[in-house]
């Protein structure tokens, strides 16, 4: 996400919650985080749509944004998300664990909620 993305949360709660869901802020200020296109539905491939500006499963209607939280659909929780880190230097190297998964990201609400609700609606 770009820096000057809006961002609900504040302070320690923004804090905790990048902390728990695997993110990684780089020196410009933009937030990384590397998600697993799989849907936490029934493991279809979830591409980005370009039309709606967030992720939609083609099988069964799963719908995320950008970070992928989960927005509506049959999904019981956000999408996973793959353990990070980001060099020191100036290269500032990100380097992703695919075999490391943060699986534990809940359903967002209004406390955990990290970025608004794309205002583009997505259809089928």
């Amino acid at each position: 996400m770009a820096a000057n993305t809006p961002l609900l949360l504040k302070g320690a709660d923004l804090t905790d919650q990048l902390n728990a869901e695997s993110f990684v802020k780089d020196s410009d200020g933009s937030l990384w985080v590397a998600l697993y296109q799989r849907c936490v539905h029934l493991g279809c491939t979830v591409p980005f749509r370009d039309d709606c500006v967030s992720f939609k499963c083609p099988c069964h209607g799963s719908h995320y944004n950008v970070d992928g939280e989960f927005l509506d659909g049959p999904a019981p929780r956000s999408l996973d998300r793959f353990a990070m880190s980001l060099g020191s230097g100036p290269s500032g190297t990100v380097t992703v664990s695919t075999g490391t998964l943060n699986n534990t990201v809940p359903h967002p609400d209004p406390t955990t909620r990290i970025i608004p609700i794309p205002s583009v609606q997505c259809s089928a």
